[in-house]
Parts: C-alpha cells; sequence; structure tokens
C-alpha cells in the first residue's frame, strides 16, 4: 500500500514536471521569437528609405542648377564717352587779311602795330577813362593793354556795356602798339580800337 501511494505520488510529480518545463520552454521560445521581431523591425525601421534620399539629393542638385543657371551677370555700367578737347578761348595767329597786321605775335613786338585778340583774364576798371585788361594769347602769354574809356569800349554789334559787366572771360580784340612812355614813363601797350567780340572767331 504504501509503494502504490508512493508510485502515485511519484507518477504525479512527473506530470507537473514536465507540465512544468513545457510550459517555460513555451515562453523562451515566445521571448526569443519576440526579441527577433523586435530586433528585425528595429533594423528596418532606422535603414534610411534609399528612394527618398536619392531623390532629396537630386530636387537640390537640380535646385543648385537652376539657382547658378539663373544667376545674372555683374552689372557694369557702359564707359563714359571721354570728353573731346575743349577749344582754346582763341586760336588766331598768323596775319589780319584786312589789315595786313600780324595777330597774337609771340614774342611781342617793340615797334609798329599789330593785333591783340583772346580772353579778358583781369580787368581794372579804375579809372574808367584809363582802364586795363589783361589778354591771354595762344603760347600762355598775356599782354596788358591800356585801352580807350570803358564808354568808347563797344561789343562788335555797337553796343555797349555798363562798368561792372567789364569782368574777365570776354573776349577782345584790339591794335594795338609798344608805348614807352605810357603811365608816366612805364613802357607798355596802348589800344584807341577794343572791340568786344560775341563769337569766337
Amino acid at each position: 500500500m504504501k509503494k502504490l501511494a508512493v508510485l502515485v505520488i511519484m507518477v504525479l510529480m512527473a506530470g507537473w514536471l514536465a507540465a512544468c518545463g513545457g510550459s517555460s520552454g513555451n515562453t523562451a521560445g515566445s521571448t526569443a521569437n519576440n526579441s527577433s521581431a523586435a530586433s528585425g523591425s528595429a533594423s528596418e525601421s532606422t535603414a534610411p528609405p534609399t528612394s527618398s534620399s536619392s531623390s532629396s539629393s537630386s530636387s537640390s542638385n537640380s535646385s543648385s542648377s537652376a539657382s547658378s543657371s539663373s544667376a545674372s551677370p555683374s552689372d557694369s555700367s557702359p564707359p563714359t564717352a571721354a570728353a573731346g578737347p575743349t577749344p582754346s578761348p582763341t586760336a588766331v595767329v598768323g596775319m589780319d587779311q584786312a589789315t595786313g597786321l600780324e595777330i597774337n605775335p609771340n614774342p611781342a613786338p617793340q615797334s609798329g602795330d599789330f593785333i591783340v585778340e583772346g580772353p579778358v583774364t583781369a580787368v581794372n576798371a579804375i579809372p574808367q577813362d584809363k582802364p586795363t585788361f589783361t589778354v591771354r594769347i595762344p603760347g600762355g602769354i598775356s599782354y596788358t593793354i591800356h585801352a580807350q574809356p570803358l564808354s568808347e569800349i563797344l561789343t562788335e554789334d555797337g553796343t555797349g556795356l555798363r562798368p561792372h559787366e567789364f569782368r574777365p572771360g570776354l573776349i577782345v580784340r584790339a591794335t594795338v602798339r609798344f608805348d614807352a612812355t605810357v603811365q608816366g614813363g612805364t613802357p607798355g601797350f596802348v589800344s584807341d580800337d577794343m572791340v568786344i567780340l560775341l563769337n569766337e572767331k
């Protein structure tokens, strides 16, 4: 009777152990399967999508190409045209056909009449009946001319000027001669027919 009871107990224990062993095997298998599935899922989610990356790269390349092709050349202003030579105030030299007198001689003759024509660079209108004009001729030299009274100096068309209108910049023409006694014995050039030119010759 005791042997039978021991045998029954052993069978029950063997059955229980078998049941426990199967259950833990299933649990381990299920855990391994779950872990493998999770690992596979993780590796799939971290792999970069090839098609998306290449499309993004191609989009970036095309954008860069478009921006470089649409870049406009640097603006450059057209070169400024060089200004032409400024004409000298007067280029009159040589001989006057009407009178046969020399025009703007350099050096100045010490005898005889000649013609001076050019721009006025300085005026001394005091006294008004004995004005002095400094006239520059081609070549850079100047003549200081003691002219007739201001009231007798007219323009080519016969118009007179007021005293304050006699100023540097006027173009004049005068028949002059050297005078060793002008102004108390000081040598100089004198004229009694100075004319203001309206247009340069």
